[in-house]
């Protein structure tokens, strides 16, 4: 029955249950449809008398009850499983106290399911990171981190343009997607893929003379294959004054971007997590441009 302990939760039919039944809350499916597609997502468990069928039944009570949402029916097959004791037998094969432990737990979940269940919990609207940067848009930055400091980067200029949009899915959607199908609403976080250039000026600005300037990704091939220079800054925060918009011009590509090669192999640019953003930047152009490496990478 793929169980790891004798708490509730401690079994695969426990999460998967809860991860479908929840991502349905949370994508809005109404509490009745939520139930009902759980139930058929779970074909016959519902009236399954084995070890599974009792772990579903059991799951599901305590999973609703938790989230005030527990039905009579739900609350009654559990009852009829807790008090018929087949939940048992096995642990009290696995030794004497594994059995009086999951009695407790049992126990304890009986009481939960005849008493008064909380209110329901709220599953309010998601909120996504949508970057409003425009495709083109060209963003200065100035470096002020210890990192920046550490490497001697405190007085040079980022500069980075926007070339197009990095769509990161809702990781529930594809829970949600095993129930209603492939006909389910896209949502997720948008964040700005970007070409990047440092600059000593504050007075530079890329564009088709200096595209090759741009800092590139790591190619297929290593070091000496720059075919992608795309990145996306990861968590990008929703309000963010470190970019000061400076215009809006037609991409720039540099000449041996594959872009080609990008759009055959379905390639995503690197990602660049917020949070280190400065030593991501910092440690790319430096590895790339004086061949330091501050990353301990394989040249």
């Amino acid at each position: 029955m793929g169980a790891w302990g004798v708490k509730l939760s401690q079994n695969d039919v426990y999460a998967d249950v809860k991860d479908i039944y929840t991502a349905l809350l949370r994508y809005g499916i109404e509490d009745d449809e939520a139930l009902r597609l759980t139930l058929k997502q779970f074909g016959g468990l519902a009236d399954d008398e084995e070890d599974d069928g009792i772990l579903f039944r059991i799951s599901l009570a305590d999973i609703m009850q938790k989230l005030g949402r527990l039905t009579d029916e739900v609350r009654d097959m559990a009852l009829k499983d807790i008090d018929s004791g087949a939940d048992l037998e096995s642990w009290y094969g696995v030794s004497q106290e594994k059995g009086d432990t999951r009695k407790a737990v049992l126990d304890e979940l009986k009481e939960r399911l005849a008493s008064e269940q909380p209110k329901p919990k709220k599953f309010g609207k998601k909120r996504y990171k949508i970057c409003t940067w425009k495709n083109g848009d060209i963003y200065r930055y100035s470096f002020d981190s210890d990192t920046a400091k550490e490497y001697g980067m405190q007085d040079k200029y980022l500069f980075v343009q926007k070339t197009d949009d990095f769509f990161s899915p809702d990781y529930e959607l594809r829970t949600v997607k095993k129930v209603l199908g492939d006909d389910v609403e896209e949502r997720g976080d948008i964040f700005p893929i970007i070409h990047i250039w440092i600059s000593d000026s504050a007075d530079f600005v890329p564009d088709y003379e200096n595209r090759n300037e741009a800092i590139p990704n790591i190619g297929v091939k290593g070091k000496h294959d720059p075919w992608d220079y795309r990145f996306y800054i990861f968590n990008f925060p929703q309000k963010n004054d470190r970019f000061e918009f400076i215009t809006n011009k037609d991409i720039i590509r540099p000449d041996n971007e594959d872009t080609a090669l990008i759009e055959e192999t379905g390639v995503d640019p690197k990602h660049l997590t917020w949070k280190f953003f400065d030593k991501l930047v910092i440690g790319r152009y430096l590895w790339w441009e004086k061949d330091t490496d501050i990353f301990g990478h394989r040249k």
